[in-house]
Protein backbone atom coordinates (compact mmCIF):
# COMPACT_ATOMS: atom_id res chain seq x y z
CA UNK A 1 0.00 0.00 0.00
CA UNK A 2 2.62 2.36 1.41
CA UNK A 3 4.58 1.67 -2.33
CA UNK A 4 1.21 2.75 -4.28
CA UNK A 5 0.49 5.66 -2.34
CA UNK A 6 4.39 7.17 -3.28
CA UNK A 7 3.95 6.45 -6.82
CA UNK A 8 0.91 8.76 -6.85
CA UNK A 9 2.32 11.88 -5.51
CA UNK A 10 5.09 12.04 -7.96
CA UNK A 11 2.00 13.27 -10.22
CA UNK A 12 2.16 16.47 -8.86
CA UNK A 13 4.83 18.43 -10.45
CA UNK A 14 3.54 21.33 -8.96
CA UNK A 15 0.10 22.96 -7.32
CA UNK A 16 -1.72 23.92 -10.54
CA UNK A 17 -1.32 20.68 -11.91
CA UNK A 18 -4.36 19.91 -10.12
CA UNK A 19 -6.62 22.52 -10.80
CA UNK A 20 -7.93 20.49 -14.08
CA UNK A 21 -8.39 16.77 -12.71
CA UNK A 22 -10.93 18.42 -9.24
CA UNK A 23 -13.09 19.69 -11.74
CA UNK A 24 -14.05 16.31 -13.22
CA UNK A 25 -14.23 14.64 -10.09
CA UNK A 26 -17.20 12.46 -9.34
CA UNK A 27 -19.77 12.93 -7.43
CA UNK A 28 -18.83 10.19 -4.50
CA UNK A 29 -15.48 10.96 -4.30
CA UNK A 30 -14.94 14.81 -4.17
CA UNK A 31 -14.89 14.77 -0.09
CA UNK A 32 -11.67 12.44 -0.38
CA UNK A 33 -10.70 14.78 -3.02
CA UNK A 34 -10.99 17.94 -1.45
CA UNK A 35 -9.61 16.67 1.61
CA UNK A 36 -6.27 15.57 -0.37
CA UNK A 37 -6.71 19.23 -1.97
CA UNK A 38 -6.96 20.88 1.70
CA UNK A 39 -4.28 18.34 3.45
CA UNK A 40 -1.70 18.51 0.65
CA UNK A 41 -2.15 21.01 -2.26
CA UNK A 42 -3.44 24.25 -1.21
CA UNK A 43 -4.95 24.46 2.74
CA UNK A 44 -7.65 26.61 3.82
CA UNK A 45 -8.63 29.36 2.13
CA UNK A 46 -8.93 32.99 4.70
CA UNK A 47 -12.69 33.53 5.51
CA UNK A 48 -13.75 36.05 7.55
CA UNK A 49 -11.19 37.04 10.10
CA UNK A 50 -9.57 33.42 9.66
CA UNK A 51 -6.27 33.48 7.58
CA UNK A 52 -5.28 31.19 5.20
CA UNK A 53 -3.58 28.27 6.44
CA UNK A 54 -1.12 26.13 4.47
CA UNK A 55 -1.40 22.58 3.34
CA UNK A 56 -0.22 20.34 6.59
CA UNK A 57 2.23 18.72 4.38
CA UNK A 58 3.63 20.85 2.19
CA UNK A 59 4.37 19.58 -1.43
CA UNK A 60 8.17 19.35 -0.62
CA UNK A 61 7.94 16.93 1.87
CA UNK A 62 5.90 14.90 -0.30
CA UNK A 63 5.98 15.19 -4.05
CA UNK A 64 8.50 12.96 -5.24
CA UNK A 65 8.72 14.38 -9.31
CA UNK A 66 12.46 15.28 -8.73
CA UNK A 67 13.55 12.30 -7.33
CA UNK A 68 11.70 10.63 -10.27
CA UNK A 69 13.68 12.86 -13.30
CA UNK A 70 17.18 12.41 -11.19
CA UNK A 71 16.55 8.39 -10.35
CA UNK A 72 16.51 8.41 -6.69
CA UNK A 73 14.09 6.40 -4.10
CA UNK A 74 11.12 7.25 -3.73
CA UNK A 75 10.11 5.36 -1.02
CA UNK A 76 12.34 3.43 1.65
CA UNK A 77 11.16 0.54 0.24
CA UNK A 78 14.94 -0.77 0.06
CA UNK A 79 15.77 -0.44 4.06
CA UNK A 80 12.36 -2.28 4.64
CA UNK A 81 13.59 -4.92 2.37
CA UNK A 82 16.78 -4.65 4.66
CA UNK A 83 15.11 -4.17 7.53
CA UNK A 84 13.35 -7.74 7.01
CA UNK A 85 16.61 -9.50 6.06
CA UNK A 86 17.77 -9.03 9.03
CA UNK A 87 14.71 -10.05 10.82
CA UNK A 88 14.57 -13.24 9.12
CA UNK A 89 18.53 -13.67 10.21
CA UNK A 90 18.17 -12.90 14.08
CA UNK A 91 15.15 -14.46 14.57
CA UNK A 92 13.90 -13.10 17.85
CA UNK A 93 12.98 -10.32 19.05
CA UNK A 94 15.87 -9.28 21.93
CA UNK A 95 19.19 -10.41 20.38
CA UNK A 96 22.37 -10.68 21.88
CA UNK A 97 25.40 -7.73 20.25
CA UNK A 98 27.12 -10.76 18.89
CA UNK A 99 24.47 -12.05 16.48
CA UNK A 100 24.03 -8.87 15.61
CA UNK A 101 27.70 -8.03 14.83
CA UNK A 102 27.19 -10.97 13.14
CA UNK A 103 24.70 -10.26 10.63
CA UNK A 104 26.40 -6.45 10.00
CA UNK A 105 29.82 -8.76 9.01
CA UNK A 106 27.50 -11.43 6.82
CA UNK A 107 26.20 -8.09 4.60
CA UNK A 108 29.41 -6.51 4.71
CA UNK A 109 31.39 -9.41 3.03
CA UNK A 110 28.36 -10.02 0.82
CA UNK A 111 28.88 -6.51 -0.37
CA UNK A 112 32.48 -6.51 -0.73
CA UNK A 113 32.35 -9.46 -2.79
CA UNK A 114 29.77 -7.97 -5.16
CA UNK A 115 31.89 -4.89 -5.60
CA UNK A 116 34.77 -6.79 -6.18
CA UNK A 117 33.21 -9.33 -9.01
CA UNK A 118 31.91 -5.71 -10.58
CA UNK A 119 35.41 -4.12 -10.43
CA UNK A 120 36.54 -7.39 -11.97
CA UNK A 121 34.25 -6.73 -15.09
CA UNK A 122 31.18 -9.02 -13.94
CA UNK A 123 28.58 -7.62 -15.03
CA UNK A 124 26.07 -10.44 -14.02
CA UNK A 125 25.73 -9.59 -10.77
CA UNK A 126 22.37 -10.42 -9.33
CA UNK A 127 20.04 -7.15 -8.62
CA UNK A 128 18.71 -6.86 -6.00
CA UNK A 129 15.72 -5.39 -7.29
CA UNK A 130 13.00 -7.63 -9.21
CA UNK A 131 13.21 -7.13 -13.32
CA UNK A 132 9.85 -6.43 -13.08
CA UNK A 133 9.82 -3.94 -10.81
CA UNK A 134 12.98 -2.13 -12.44
CA UNK A 135 10.65 -2.20 -16.07
CA UNK A 136 7.90 -0.51 -13.93
CA UNK A 137 10.27 1.86 -12.35
CA UNK A 138 11.87 2.64 -16.49
CA UNK A 139 8.27 3.33 -17.61
CA UNK A 140 7.43 6.09 -14.78
CA UNK A 141 10.03 7.38 -15.31
CA UNK A 142 9.41 8.38 -18.59
CA UNK A 143 6.45 8.88 -17.98
CA UNK A 144 7.36 12.22 -15.73
CA UNK A 145 10.00 12.63 -17.97
CA UNK A 146 7.15 13.51 -20.33
CA UNK A 147 5.21 15.64 -18.23
CA UNK A 148 5.86 18.88 -19.90
CA UNK A 149 4.42 17.16 -23.03
CA UNK A 150 1.17 16.23 -21.68
CA UNK A 151 0.67 19.11 -20.04
CA UNK A 152 1.44 21.49 -23.09
CA UNK A 153 -0.83 18.91 -25.49
CA UNK A 154 -3.03 19.55 -22.41
CA UNK A 155 -3.32 15.86 -21.70
CA UNK A 156 -3.40 16.36 -17.94
CA UNK A 157 -5.90 13.94 -17.62
CA UNK A 158 -3.78 11.32 -20.10
CA UNK A 159 -0.51 12.21 -17.85
CA UNK A 160 -2.29 10.79 -14.56
CA UNK A 161 -4.24 7.64 -16.01
CA UNK A 162 -0.44 6.36 -17.66
CA UNK A 163 0.44 7.02 -13.90
CA UNK A 164 -2.18 5.17 -12.60
CA UNK A 165 -1.30 2.06 -14.74
CA UNK A 166 1.47 1.81 -12.99
CA UNK A 167 0.36 2.01 -9.60
CA UNK A 168 -1.02 -2.12 -9.87
CA UNK A 169 1.60 -4.11 -10.98
CA UNK A 170 3.60 -3.67 -7.49
CA UNK A 171 0.87 -4.66 -5.37
CA UNK A 172 -0.52 -7.48 -7.64
CA UNK A 173 3.04 -9.03 -6.87
CA UNK A 174 3.36 -8.61 -3.36
CA UNK A 175 -0.41 -10.20 -3.03
CA UNK A 176 0.98 -13.20 -4.84
CA UNK A 177 3.72 -13.46 -2.85
CA UNK A 178 1.78 -13.57 0.24
CA UNK A 179 -0.39 -16.71 -1.55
Amino acid sequence: MGGARNYVVCIYRRRGCFDSPIDKIEPDIMDLALYMERTYIRGSPARGRRRAMPPRFAAEIWNTYNQVLVGQHRTTNIVEGWHNRFQKHIVTHHASVWKFMEFIKKNQRNNEIIIIQLLGGNLNVRHPIKRSYLQNLSRVEEIVRNYNHYNGEGHIRTYFKAISCHLKLYEDEQAEEIK
